[in-house]
């Protein structure tokens, strides 16, 4: 997979009266140090848009004529929808979330989310109508309807999840499993196969929640479906390490822990980072954590490190994100990341947070004080076991972003 473009040396982009245009034949780019809300976006043909900081559209992403939209790991996009039309390209790494649809409409139009750090949240519904025009590798895709037609396929890798309430497969052999890794699909409500057979790859497993229905005259083919299965992408045996970062004087203090389990024991971990344009190994452990000289890292305002977990036999097991800024004023934590009835936080200041659905609705108040605290209830007395199960963001002025998944 192709590494993101660096933000570094490009013309950003400028906001007039809320209107943004990258011209025909020419990049822009959000940088990392910069927040930018506009209401209406014009990418001209064969044209780049780079994202390392944050970019709120009110509106919708329209790609046409050999367009390109990049995503970079420290990069959120939030806009009410994208489609993604012939002979165009977006690549996420960082994070997406479309209140409405994401449509992949005619040849060769492609949407690829690459790396365990990379979340694509859809509100509404996700239509694949190109072939292998959804690319999931390694990262999450949520949304409540997932529907292929006809030609229109996804291809997955490495532990990559889909999470969806109803999942349609209109043709046949519309999920592509690449490599050995196993990847999974969560359905919650339905799953309708209309003819043939979803995939041909043992390394598919197929979640299928608790109630859910299977409808129509295909089969899953070689997929490995568990059925009454409360454990979403947890089914796979390939899973996510929760990676935690902080400032330590002239070091960075890197820590993880495993969501979930794996079927083999992890050897090694494997410590990289990503400065804005490649990635770099800086050394590996037994352990679950590490230190980093800062003189030892390359020249940048803020890191992505990866963790990646080894068997004994060298198969990637496990890998997770988590960035960290060159300088931290104050450190907030907030565990678990899989929760379902409570949340624990430790913060050394005081800090107002919103937790947010994947439709970008706040859906949770909740007040952090300086020390460690619990949150069962939000400000308003709102119960947080209440909530649907999915992904959800924690936000809050001076805190970055904190993804969320709620089980039943």
């Amino acid at each position: 997979m192709p590494l993101p473009p660096s933000c570094s040396n490009c013309t950003p982009l400028i906001v007039q009266n809320g209107n943004a245009t990258v011209p025909n034949g020419e990049t822009r780019c959000v940088p990392s140090d910069m927040s930018l809300t506009i209401t209406n976006l014009n990418i001209g043909n064969n044209a780049n848009l780079l994202i390392c900081g944050q970019l709120h559209l009110n509106g919708w992403v329209n790609l046409n004529n050999h367009t390109q939209v990049w995503v970079t790991p420290s990069g959120t996009l939030n806009a009410q929808g994208a489609n993604i039309n012939s002979h165009t390209i977006f690549y996420n790494y960082g994070m997406v979330n479309l209140s409405n649809s994401l449509n992949l409409n005619g040849n060769n139009s492609r949407f690829y989310n690459i790396g365990s750090g990379a979340q694509l949240n859809v509100g509404g519904a996700i239509h694949v109508n190109s072939s292998n025009g959804l690319l999931n590798y390694g990262g999450m895709v949520t949304t409540p309807n997932l529907t292929l037609n006809g030609n229109g396929s996804v291809c997955a890798a490495n532990g990559a999840c889909f999470s969806t309430a109803n999942f349609t497969s209109n043709g046949n052999n519309t999920i592509n499993v690449v490599g050995n890794n196993p990847v999974a699909l969560h359905f919650t409500h339905t799953s309708t196969i209309n003819g043939g057979s979803v995939t041909s790859s043992t390394n598919l497993y197929v979640c299928q929640g608790p109630g859910a229905q299977q409808n129509g005259s295909g089969s899953w083919g070689a997929a490995q479906v568990v059925s009454n299965c409360a454990s979403g992408c947890g089914v796979l045996s390939y899973k996510i390490l929760t990676v935690r970062t902080s400032m330590a004087g002239t070091s960075v203090h890197v820590e993880w822990g495993m969501e979930g389990h794996t079927l083999n024991p992890i050897a090694s971990y494997a410590v990289s980072v990503f400065d804005g344009a490649d990635w770099t190994e800086i050394g590996r452990t037994a352990t679950s954590s590490f230190w980093i000289p800062i003189e030892s890292l390359p020249r940048s305002i803020e890191w992505i490190i990866q963790v990646e977990g080894y068997g004994s036999d060298g198969t990637l097991l496990a890998v997770g994100q988590a960035r960290v800024a060159r300088e931290t004023k104050r450190r907030f934590l907030v565990y678990p990341t899989t929760f379902s009835r409570e949340l624990r936080y430790e913060s050394e200041g005081t800090h107002e947070l919103y937790l947010i659905s994947i439709t970008g609705q706040r859906v949770a108040r909740l007040r952090a004080q300086a020390g460690s605290g619990l949150w069962r209830l939000d400000e308003e007395g709102f119960d947080l076991a209440e909530l649907p199960a999915g992904i959800y963001i924690l936000s809050g002025e001076g805190i970055p972003p904190i993804r969320l998944w709620k089980q039943p």
